[in-house]
């Protein structure tokens, strides 16, 4: 399905990196099988952030990316309401707590284990 819908030209870099590349207004889109979208700004080609687009069904990788791709051909402003955007600049603080509160946990445990 995914070979159908997508241009001959965006279908080859798909067999030739596994990813698709799509340019968006607000920025490049590199959507992979099995990671988060990457997002790239138009100007500089540079990482700025990331996207989290969870299907509410299971779905096979591809049809994760074929939906995606789709939602950001068709309504990018919707994608960007719809999806989790993580910003490649600024760490996400909930993210950076829960992190130092695993690293005292795991500390905790090995001080009972000892």
């Amino acid at each position: 399905m995914l070979r159908s819908v997508l241009p001959d030209e965006m279908w080859s870099r798909v067999v030739e990196k596994g990813v698709i590349e799509y340019t968006g207004t607000r920025a490049t889109y590199i959507i992979s099988p099995d990671s988060t979208t990457e997002i790239r700004d138009l100007a500089t080609g540079r990482a700025v952030g990331r996207a989290c687009l969870q299907l509410s069904v299971p779905a096979p990788a591809y049809d994760r990316m074929l939906a995606e791709y789709l939602l950001l051909r068709n309504a990018e402003a919707l994608y960007w309401k719809t999806a989790n955007i993580f910003d490649q600049n600024h760490p996400d603080l909930p993210v950076l707590i829960f992190g130092v509160l695993d690293i005292c946990l795991f500390l905790h445990l090995l001080i009972q284990l000892l």
